[in-house]
């Protein structure tokens, strides 16, 4: 389960913020909730402080070497060098070198472009760069890579290519020998950047507007609607200049004249149906609906189509590449829920390991190492613990990518590992690695070692507990709209909704979905269940519900009315601290912990407990494990419940997918009893 945090702004801290930068009430609690607490910082959140153009950007002469990259691309432009631009094969290096590929097009220059595959790793490659150089290449200019690529550098210089590096990534202690070095995290004295966490595509956009002579309006209008998608792709914090950029750019996507962008937003915007619907343009739709289908070419495909997509005049052979992106998301889709599927088999096989396990390392051979990440990213959210996902080639050669939750760092993990690894690189929450198959399992002994006795406990903190007139259309709207762009360092607010009464529960979609609709103080409000048949909710029309969600509008026929994305619910009266503590002994005891005897009384089923819990779960199909939970929360505490479903696991009633964290009855044959004595877990409660 996972544990509620309410927040109470302060409300003189808010009603000072609302009055001073005209903001909402709701819009100044959401701020002071995360830290926001005077005007200066919420201006600067805002991006309205310090030095800026008109258009809200600062200087792009303030980060170092920048004016020198700009003169020697402009100079090369103009003595017609033959010039490519090196990009990466994600979706901020894809739309770093379509945006630089356009300009220096309209420009007249000789410019070409290139993308490694994804076999060929991350960044410059010795390969690539001499067989560029034996078709003439004269100026490579790397775009969202480059800042570690000595050797690569050194290798230009000895064939003769000049060399521009722009990247946005920690750089080394070792610098890259180029021509120009723009990085705007390099820290030396000619670096005066006000803001610095950019993505790829944003130091592209300073470096056009430098090769502008200081103006920003060129850029903003020819690739901001690019910048927006590559800085929210890229998982940038949504705060002071990327805040303005994305702005920018979100108003320029809905008027796009990038023929690539407009064909693949009217591809977004036919059903498999033919029918046609409006595509809004919100930081939500970019990064659920955008950036996976151009993040797919250089999973699933190749990312020099996608860059060919955004860099074309021809409609019909954009339509076609939009096709094609779209038809690689649906393969990245299918990849992903077999690597699903083979994980949660795994892991039920072998669930005594995984159960106990502090960390999660899953591996399979020939598993897509495109989409590794998105399953380990999956896998931690269902089981609240660091996954390191390994796909094994026929040589025995392992790539991984790991997830991680808050208070585990993946980097400091794989660094204590390095003797075992022949790669790795990352940060806090997220890593890639590479090692022998051989290491594998000595690999998660180390990390399960490092990790005993961590304990990881999911949390959703909300703003604050709503009133129902703060829960209206108006009030949403305006909240949305001042706060919008939503990502990183500014995620969509979720709010407490308190003691609302389910007034309905209706199947949508044939079925396949629910829509509730519940009664908040005389305000009605209906949301959909998009994971959940009507069958499988797990609460009445009648009872009252605590409810964490994001506030949203809904909009049918012209008329708006408030609806919420449910992050989690409860049954009113539900005692979390008793839940969370029955959580950590099961946890504990399932971690290899003799159990306390004073709780063993509770943690023991009796037989009637056995009986309403298997009545419970549904005959023909397979359910979540929090259906369970739901259905029991109040009469049973987790621990119990936990315990009672290891036992079914263990006498063959029911089967367990545990990356995908459902569980389903088994076929028993007739007059077989389950003798729940001779389960593994009841025999450690009672021995």
């Amino acid at each position: 389960m996972k544990k509620w945090m309410i927040e109470k702004p302060d409300r003189a801290l808010s009603s000072d913020i609302s009055r001073k930068c005209s903001l909402s009430a709701l819009s100044a609690d959401v701020l002071t909730s995360r830290g926001i607490v005077t005007s200066e910082q919420a201006a600067a959140f805002f991006g309205m402080f310090g030095k800026r153009d008109e258009l809200g950007l600062y200087d792009p002469y303030d980060i170092a070497d920048l004016r020198r990259a700009a003169d020697i691309i402009s100079e090369a432009a103009e003595t017609g060098e033959k010039i490519c631009i090196y990009g990466d094969y994600d979706c901020d290096g894809i739309m770093s070198t379509a945006a630089l590929y356009n300009y220096l097009s309209e420009t007249g220059a000789d410019v070409s472009y290139f993308i490694n595959e994804r076999k060929d790793g991350y960044g410059l490659n010795a390969d690539n760069i001499r067989k560029l150089h034996e078709q003439g290449v004269q100026l490579i200019i790397t775009v969202d890579n480059g800042i570690s690529a000595v050797e690569e550098a050194a290798l230009c210089a000895e064939l003769g290519i000049r060399l521009v590096i722009t990247d946005h990534h920690t750089p080394p202690p070792e610098l890259p020998q180029a021509e120009a070095v723009v990085d705007p995290h390099i820290c030396c004295d000619e670096n005066r950047a006000p803001f610095r966490s950019l993505c790829g595509c944003g130091v592209v956009m300073k470096l056009i507007a430098a090769m502008e002579f200081g103006e920003s309006s060129i850029p903003v209008e020819m690739m901001s609607d690019l910048a927006a998608v590559a800085t929210i792709g890229d998982i940038m914090p949504l705060e002071d200049e990327n805040r303005v950029i994305v702005r920018h750019g979100m108003h320029y996507l809905e008027i796009t004249g990038n023929v690539g962008m407009r064909a693949l937003i009217e591809a977004l915007s036919t059903s498999a149906d033919g029918k046609k619907r409006k595509f809004e343009v919100n930081s939500r739709n970019i990064a659920f609906m955008i950036v996976p289908r151009i993040n797919a070419s250089g999973r699933m495909g190749s990312a020099m189509d996608a860059a060919e997509l955004f860099t074309t005049e021809d409609e019909e052979r954009a339509a076609e590449l939009a096709a094609e992106l779209c038809s690689l998301n649906e393969k990245r889709r299918s990849a992903e829920n077999a690597i699903m599927n083979e994980a949660g088999a795994l892991m039920a096989e072998k669930r005594d390991v995984f159960g106990a396990a502090p960390v999660l390392v899953i591996s399979g051979k020939g598993w897509h190492k495109g989409v590794i990440g998105i399953t380990a990213a999956k896998i931690c959210e269902k089981t609240g613990k660091p996954v390191f996902m390994i796909s094994v080639d026929e040589e025995g050669n392992g790539t991984g990518s790991a997830r991680a939750p808050e208070g585990y760092s993946v980097y400091d993990a794989l660094y204590s590992c390095r003797e075992l690894l022949t790669r790795f690189g990352g940060h806090k929450g997220a890593g890639g690695f590479s090692l022998k198959e051989e290491n594998i399992e000595a690999f998660r002994e180390k990390l399960c070692r490092e990790a005993e006795g961590l304990y990881f406990e999911p949390t959703i903190t909300a703003v604050k507990q709503l009133a129902p007139n703060e829960l209206t259309v108006e009030a949403v709207e305006t909240m949305r709209r001042e706060l919008e762009p939503f990502g990183e360092a500014n995620p969509e607010p979720v709010f407490l909704v308190p003691n609302a009464r389910i007034t309905g529960v209706q199947p949508l979609s044939e079925g396949k979905y629910t829509k509730v609709t519940v009664d908040f103080g005389g305000n009605i409000i209906t949301f959909p269940m998009f994971d959940t048949p009507v069958r499988d909710f797990p609460y009445n029309e009648g009872e009252i519900i605590n409810i964490m969600g994001i506030p949203d509008i809904n909009e049918f026929r012209e008329k708006k009315s408030v609806t919420l994305r449910v992050c989690d619910m409860r049954r009113c009266g539900v005692n979390q601290q008793k839940l969370l503590n029955a959580e950590r002994e099961y946890n504990k005891f399932r971690g290899g912990a003799a159990p306390d005897p004073k709780l063993i009384p509770i943690m023991l089923p009796k037989r009637e407990d056995y009986a309403a819990v298997y009545r419970a779960i549904p005959e023909d199909r397979a359910v979540s494990e929090d259906y369970i939970y739901n259905k029991f929360s109040g009469s049973y505490n987790l621990c119990l419940l936990h315990i009672i479903l290891d036992a079914f696991e263990e006498t063959e009633l029911i089967s367990r997918d545990c990356a995908a964290g459902t569980i389903k009855r088994k076929k028993v044959e007739n007059g077989r009893k389950a003798d729940f004595t001779a389960a593994p877990t009841i025999k450690r409660l009672t021995m």
